[in-house]
């Protein structure tokens, strides 16, 4: 009895394996900022309708249009190929000085706005395709604040096989809910093993301001829950 209790487990252990989704490694798609004094710049895209700011506007501003990529008030571009493609809908509202008038929105989705999910835009946001062996694909937004106020914050969107997006996690508002307001906390890189997205964290020594590796986050895909589960390592 206790033979046949042991092939059965080992039968399920090794179903259960079979089963788990791979998630294959990243590879960047394209890029966007919304950067101040407020426009955005999209890279990569393969395809884009967007409209540029004022020419009034630039030139008071004094930006060096040969050092920047062409800037953008509103529009729409498509990131990808194919099934694998991702939309995104931007809009930085009115050009200074009167932008607190409209809302700044970036919306990742479908081609439908219906089927879009608002997030942040930072300076930059990375958009990164993670294939798998589903009929899921996710995207793996990765924003770095460049001026070191809050580092790096990750944002996976995800397209089920009905072709519904949705957001599994968002690193800034993880970074609230473990440790508060702290603000010698910052997310650094982030690597795949298997079904888990792993992603470190760095505490930094007010002493010398140098940054230590102090633990990280790993999100394991649960198949039964079609989610990622949150594990905490502390080092």
């Amino acid at each position: 009895m206790n033979r046949i209790l042991i092939l059965l487990a080992g039968f399920f252990l090794i179903a259960a394996n079979c089963f788990a989704m791979k998630l294959e490694q990243p590879v960047e798609i394209g890029k966007v900022s919304f950067t101040p004094p407020g426009y955005f710049e999209i890279v990569g895209a393969t395809s884009h309708n967007g409209t540029p700011f004022p020419q009034e506007y630039i030139k008071s501003s004094h930006l060096d249009t040969r050092k920047v990529q062409p800037i953008y008030n509103r529009g729409f571009a498509i990131f990808g190929s194919g099934s694998d493609a991702i939309c995104l809908y931007y809009d930085s509202g009115e050009y200074r000085p009167t932008a607190g008038k409209n809302r700044i929105y970036a919306k990742f989705g479908d081609k439908n706005i219906n089927n879009t999910i608002e997030t942040g835009a930072g300076i930059p946001t990375h958009i990164n395709l993670i294939k798998t062996d589903s009929g899921i694909t996710f995207y793996l937004l990765l924003n770095i604040d460049e001026s070191g106020l809050v580092g790096r914050t990750h944002t996976l969107l995800g397209k089920r096989s009905d072709g519904v997006f949705v957001k599994y996690f968002n690193t800034y508002d993880l970074k609230r809910q473990y440790f508060g307001r702290a603000r010698d906390i910052f997310f650094s890189d982030y690597r795949i093993e298997g079904d888990t997205i792993i992603i470190g964290y760095q505490r930094r020594d007010s002493a010398n301001s140098r940054f230590v590796d102090a633990g990280e986050f790993r999100f394991k895909w649960d198949e039964s829950a079609q989610w990622f589960g949150v594990e905490q390592v502390i080092f």
